[in-house]
């Protein structure tokens, strides 16, 4: 309920204010019925806001749990996937490696062997 509605009515008290201050017993009673039903019909305007509100902030909360979970599979999803982008790498940098080593020792005794061709045909060819 806001400020502005009444949390109770007393409707006798109203109805002998509308006496006293000349209305007659006709007018009074419908003027008191007139009264209680704006302030039902008000009532039932500020229930209904409050469940509308109650739902809307259900729905928010709902929501927002959803969108927590959705980003947390997100997130799982991306350290999964990193994980295996960093063992690709690994994998891709040991292979590099490897055949790195292979390239150099080949490209080693290749040179090894024309040190040792050049030193043979000195030795050998004076």
């Amino acid at each position: 309920m806001t400020k502005n509605t009444p949390t109770s009515f007393d409707t006798v008290e109203y109805k002998k204010q509308l006496l006293k201050s000349g209305f007659s017993e006709e007018q009074a009673q419908l003027q008191v019925e007139a009264m209680v039903q704006v302030i039902q019909e008000r009532l039932a305007v500020e229930k209904t806001s409050e469940e509308i509100k109650s739902v809307i902030e259900y729905h928010i909360k709902y929501c927002f749990r959803e969108f927590q979970s959705d980003l947390k599979m997100t997130q799982e999803g991306l350290r999964s996937t990193l994980a295996e982008m960093e063992n690709r790498i690994k994998h891709t940098s040991s292979h590099f490696e490897d055949r790195f080593t292979i390239i150099m020792t080949i490209t080693m005794s290749a040179y090894i062997a024309m040190v040792l061709l050049l030193i043979a045909r000195f030795i050998f060819f004076k």
